[in-house]
């Protein structure tokens, strides 16, 4: 009886090697739970897995009429025409900047003397524009064929946009991604055919400085990101909006005693129920690109380290640490590639773990369990700390392994035909 009560735990605690050949030795078995032994085993380092990006992404935008004609009312004023902004001429107007218009040109040949709105960038390549808040609109660093260039603008909400050159070759393309804001296009001929051959495109409503409860991996700078294929000049123009302030980016949001819900598309939501949070907190989800294989544990014996495999991406819930007073729902995506590695098994025999920037390389905090049967690929589960969730399947299960976990009398791991049971 003892020993077969053992059999039917031994899955719950060492996953379902457990009852695999290679694994019949349980004395010589050690598991994640078991950390400080685990450690001292001389476990491999785990590799680092990189995922593929799922968060839905955003794209430039053609603007409003009412956005040209105020853009081109102002540059009027000042004797400028918006179709000519690649000219060669100084934009840094004061008249200009009192009325919250501000222009950067960037070019890749200088003229002779460069001008304080200029900024020389690589005709082929990549690189990075920095915003950063100072009293007043001044290009700090104009290079940015060494990687980077650096704009100093005054605090405010900025309608942004970005303005091609009409003389510019038919093969040539420009990258832009915002990653707080998870925008990411390219800008050629064929996009300009499709907005009715238009050089201006919206990028959209932005703060600086960027919100520090935002939590941005870039402070409180704003940055674009540009890879440039046979450019000659671009131009980017931005104008103070006092009228309504920027939205948050996809993942951002407050949340607070009333509760409500955290979505960031393609990737997964939280649920916060009501009275969890006693005042108003704002939450901030995001996708780990990249991280260890989790340790499902190490056969001393023949030396061998087994690992889980992921069953979807890393959500990050931020303020990491936090601890709501109530239980919070999470949910995360499920790819057609999950569901083929899932195979006949059932969703139930998936776990859901938890871990910090503590964690050490291959080791989680805990499980995370549900008090509903999960019985569908987009069932959540329940979970009591803001930290690092995901999916994982134990490598000893195969697509075609048809295999279910039942609670409680059923052994944990079993086949759907088997009708065994854990003794009483």
């Amino acid at each position: 009886m003892r020993l077969s009560l053992l059999l039917c735990l031994l899955p719950l605690f060492f996953g379902p090697h457990a009852l695999t050949p290679q694994l019949s030795k349980t004395s010589d078995l050690v598991i994640p739970s078991k950390q400080s032994e685990l450690e001292n085993s001389n476990a491999p380092l785990s590799q680092i897995v990189t995922f593929p990006n799922m968060v839905k992404m955003t794209e430039l935008s053609q603007p409003e009429p009412t956005e040209v004609s105020k853009i081109e009312a102002l540059l009027k004023s000042e004797g400028i025409d918006l179709e000519n902004l690649d000219t060669g001429a100084d934009f840094q107007s004061q008249k200009l900047a009192a009325r919250g218009l501000f222009v950067a040109q960037f070019i890749t040949k200088p003229s002779r003397k460069m001008l304080r709105s200029q900024i020389i960038i690589p005709a082929t390549g990549s690189f990075q524009v920095r915003l950063t808040e100072g009293p007043v609109f001044r290009i700090m660093d104009q290079d940015a064929t060494n990687g980077s260039a650096l704009i100093q603008m005054p605090a405010a909400v900025f309608n942004t946009w970005l303005k091609l050159s009409q003389n510019r070759g038919q093969n040539s393309s420009l990258e832009i991604e915002d990653q707080l804001y998870y925008l990411k296009d390219i800008v050629n001929s064929q996009k300009q055919n499709v907005l009715g051959n238009k050089t201006l495109f919206s990028i959209g409503l932005r703060p600086l400085p960027v919100p520090g409860e935002w939590l941005s991996p870039y402070g409180k700078d704003l940055v674009l990101n540009f890879t440039a294929k046979d450019v000659s000049s671009f131009q980017m123009i931005w104008l103070r909006n006092d009228e309504k302030p920027a939205d948050p980016p996809f993942g951002i949001k407050e949340i607070g005693p009333e509760g409500g819900t955290v979505e960031l598309p393609g990737v997964g939501k939280i649920d916060i129920p009501s009275g969890a949070l006693d005042v108003p907190t704002t939450i901030r989800l995001s996708q780990k690109q990249e991280h260890s294989l989790i340790i499902e544990g190490v056969n001393r014996d023949i030396n061998q380290t087994y690992y889980y495999e992921y069953m979807g991406p890393i959500l990050k819930i931020e303020p990491l640490g936090l601890k709501p007073k109530k239980n919070a729902l999470v949910y995360l995506s499920f790819s057609e590639e999950n569901k083929s590695r899932l195979g006949n098994n059932s969703p139930n025999i998936l776990n859901w773990v938890y871990f910090s920037n503590d964690s050490k390389p291959g080791f989680i905090k805990g499980f995370l369990f549900s008090k509903n049967q999960i019985d569908s690929v987009v069932s959540p589960v329940s979970f009591n700390e803001f930290s690092y969730i995901t999916r994982v399947i134990s490598q000893g299960i195969t697509p075609s392994s048809n295999m279910e976990r039942t609670w409680p009398k059923q052994n944990p791991f079993s086949t759907k035909q088997s009708t065994a049971t854990c003794p009483q």
